[in-house]
């Protein structure tokens, strides 16, 4: 089954965790203390974190921190 996360939603994702700033073109983590320029656009970022987070959602904040940090990097988008 698939669901689809509205921009709220990822609000509430990010929130807690894994931070977007559009503006600044950034990244940050904060259950790891780690943040990064983007290497991609803002739209193809949050678009990965939505979808990793609908296929990882069982995952606790700081390992979610650390895949999508590694999947970031796997893409050298950070």
């Amino acid at each position: 089954m698939s669901h689809q996360l509205s921009d709220k939603d990822l609000e509430n994702v990010v929130g807690g965790s894994v931070n977007l700033s559009e503006k600044k073109n950034k990244i940050g983590f904060d259950t790891i203390g780690e943040g990064y320029t983007l290497k991609c656009t803002f739209a193809e970022a949050k678009a990965l974190v939505i979808s990793l987070f609908a296929a990882h959602s069982d995952m606790g904040e700081r390992e979610f921190d650390i895949f999508v940090r590694d999947e970031f990097r796997s893409r050298n988008w950070i």
